[in-house]
């Protein structure tokens, strides 16, 4: 979620990315799980400069901003449910 992310551009065109927010890793990693790709993570120094940064509207509210990866991570491991693929369902993720 820090912002810092490189992709391989010819492996992300057999995803469907269409989340555009700060719930887009939600989505890649679901669906980079589904397909069997690699995702490798490289820690890097957290730089914050401004104590009052926003995710703006009502993704400042953090209550709403967790219901709202919940719901994009339930939609993505909901297109997969019916196919042969895992897990199916967030209770699975947590297990």
């Amino acid at each position: 979620f820090c912002g810092f992310k490189a992709y391989r551009t010819r492996t992300l065109t057999h995803l469907t990315l269409d989340e555009t927010g700060y719930a887009f890793p939600l989505q890649f990693w679901v669906q980079a799980s589904v397909h069997e790709l690699r995702v490798t993570e490289v820690p890097i120094r957290l730089i914050y400069h401004d104590p009052h940064r926003s995710f703006g509207g009502q993704l400042d509210d953090p209550q709403r901003r967790l219901a709202h990866y919940r719901d994009v991570l339930q939609r993505e491991l909901s297109r997969f449910a019916s196919a042969e693929h895992e897990p199916c369902c967030l209770a699975c993720v947590t297990r």
